[in-house]
């Protein structure tokens, strides 16, 4: 049973309230922690930023789930996006309002969201900083992953936002080669979750200079590096 929800005053135009540059962008990148851990991406599917679109993938098992049609609404720094069928997130704006902290109705358990990239549209021109390390602006990566045998692979980005990629590997004991058409590369801090679609998810850590990634795989025990 969902909680009940407080009073709240009127809400606002969720585009025009605030100080908000988090309410203009088109996407936000979440992580929510309730035992286990979901990445996600909101994406606003109208004009009026009012409804988003919502995925998640469990970062310890690899299931997806999506959402077609969330509401948002804003008053003042408070932050309510409603999840059909399961309940409501509840959060607060930060002060730069370029980031939000809350929680879950229907579960014990925290969420933070920020913006994705991009511009936003409060007259401030500059591109939303969302990936820091030189790893995350190369447009492609050399990998090797072990897991009984070893796959060299090649990993390259496919759109300018650096947010999806395509691989290409090769078994080094069989030469048999496979090949992925779209994989979704999420940041949080200095760890990365690359998507694999119909298989899973590489977890993975950013070396201290940015050049690196070593991590799992969440499909089969073994382990992957990739550097620039």
């Amino acid at each position: 049973m969902l909680l009940a929800m407080p009073a709240f005053a009127p809400f606002a135009n969720a585009q025009t309230n605030g100080r908000a540059p988090m309410m203009s962008a088109q996407g936000w990148v979440t992580v929510e922690n309730a035992g286990d851990t979901w990445d996600g991406t909101w994406t606003f599917t109208d004009p009026d930023h009012r409804t988003m679109s919502g995925s998640w993938t469990d970062r310890k098992t690899g299931q997806q789930i999506t959402a077609p049609r969330m509401s948002v609404r804003q008053s003042g720094e408070q932050i309510i996006v409603e999840r059909p069928g399961v309940g409501n997130y509840v959060g607060t704006l930060s002060p730069d309002g370029r980031s939000i902290t809350g929680a879950m109705t229907w579960i014990s358990g925290n969420f933070t969201a920020r913006i994705a990239g991009g511009n936003d549209r409060r007259g401030n021109d500059r591109p939303v900083a969302a990936y820091g390390p030189p790893m995350m602006s190369a447009q492609g990566w050399v990998t090797v992953e072990n897991a009984g045998q070893t796959w060299d692979g090649t990993w390259t980005f496919t759109d300018p936002d650096h947010r999806t990629m395509s691989g290409t590997w090769v078994n080094r004991q069989t030469g048999e080669r496979v090949y992925a058409a779209r994989m979704s590369v999420r940041q949080d801090g200095r760890q990365i979750i690359i998507t694999r679609p119909d298989a899973g998810n590489y977890v993975g850590t950013i070396s201290a200079d940015g050049r690196s990634i070593s991590g799992t795989m969440s499909w089969l025990g073994g382990h992957f590096t990739a550097h620039m």
